[in-house]
């Protein structure tokens, strides 16, 4: 096996060990908070960032091992279709985090039901032009015999870069400003708290993950380092997505009374919306904010 081989190797075995010393750490709270619940969106979304990735580390070792490792010279057409099958994942896995962010923040600023559509729209729009680019670009590239790219797209790995940092950072200003503007009310909250932690955490994970992977790119050497950014991407977007789902879950549980008080209402809304009895409804149900206090008002009345 090729130098080259063994840095895909090396990469995709430590992906495989984070991520299952990662799946060893949340199995706990995975059965509490996701399998005794009733199929949500958050489930669906918690299933798919955990085990894609999962799955995916294992796929980059039995490939590495298997396939890449026997072949002297990798043809550039099987370079083409790996480096193919790397976008797919990360821009999958990265959508899942982009969508759990939106919903929380949509949730964050009801009964307001412009604003999640709309930071959804941006995200949207800005995955298809990186995807049109993407396409355009990827027949133009050559690869080593050890699928190095030898002329790295630099300025879309950089434009991609800026455009997920611009959106983090759209993300992580909404949820600060409502944190700041409602700190008398339920904006106090734990669950409140923890989104504007949880956002600020996200931003600074992705953000050194994709700035190192633009300076790499700009690099002119073909250093096998190209290897490792596939790898680590990967167990940061999938720990990222279901490390969001079980915070919220489990804040949507602690944190939630039944009562009158504004600091909880916002806590009745994720409860609502995360743990629903018996309810067929995916997300936020038409329970928002205001929904929630005349609940508790009508409470209040009955007693």
């Amino acid at each position: 096996m090729s130098r080259g081989m063994n840095t895909i190797l090396s990469a995709a075995c430590v992906g495989l060990v984070f991520s299952t010393l990662e799946f060893l750490t949340t199995l706990t709270d995975e059965a509490r908070y996701i399998w005794r619940r009733p199929v949500t969106l958050p489930r669906c979304l918690f299933i798919c960032s955990r085990y894609v990735g999962l799955a995916c580390h294992i796929a980059n070792v039995i490939i590495a091992n298997h396939i890449l490792g026997n072949i002297a010279v990798v043809p550039a057409h099987i370079c083409l279709s790996w480096l193919k099958y790397q976008i797919v994942i990360i821009y999958f896995l990265l959508a899942i985090v982009d969508l759990i962010l939106v919903i929380r923040v949509h949730a964050l600023y009801q009964p307001n039901r412009f604003v999640g559509p709309l930071l959804l729209l941006v995200i949207i729009t800005r995955i298809g032009l990186v995807s049109a680019g993407t396409t355009a670009a990827l027949p133009l590239l050559d690869f080593t015999s050890r699928c190095l790219m030898t002329n790295s797209p630099r300025n879309m790995v950089t434009y991609f870069a800026c455009g997920e940092i611009g959106i983090q950072l759209l993300i992580f200003g909404l949820t600060f400003s409502k944190y700041r503007t409602t700190r008398a009310g339920w904006g106090r909250t734990p669950l409140v708290s923890a989104l504007n932690r949880d956002g600020a955490l996200v931003l600074m994970a992705l953000s050194v993950v994709l700035i190192t992977a633009a300076v790499n790119s700009r690099s002119r050497d073909t250093d096998e380092l190209q290897h490792m950014v596939f790898p680590i991407f990967v167990s940061i977007l999938s720990s990222t997505g279901y490390r969001l789902i079980i915070n919220t879950q489990r804040l949507a549980i602690t944190s939630w009374r039944p009562s009158v008080d504004a600091a909880d209402e916002f806590s009745t809304v994720y409860y609502d919306s995360f743990c629903p009895a018996g309810s067929s409804s995916l997300m936020y149900p038409s329970g928002s904010i205001t929904r929630a206090s005349e609940r508790g008002r009508r409470k209040s009345a009955d007693v």
